[in-house]
């Protein structure tokens, strides 16, 4: 099951219509690393919670 924040940055990147690696490309973080947060195989720390605001 998919976490809340999961979820959220799965549709704030389909609002704007980018895939996770132009997502990934815009945040300056590998495609892997910003998927792992998406698909809930990685919980945030603070800081990159922080980031992804």
């Amino acid at each position: 099951m998919k976490s809340k924040l999961s979820r959220m940055l799965a549709a704030k990147r389909n609002e704007k219509q980018l895939t996770k690696k132009q997502t990934a490309e815009l945040m300056g973080v590998t495609p892997m690393y910003y998927a792992r947060f998406e698909n809930n195989n990685l919980t945030p720390s603070k800081r990159n919670l922080d980031f992804f605001c």
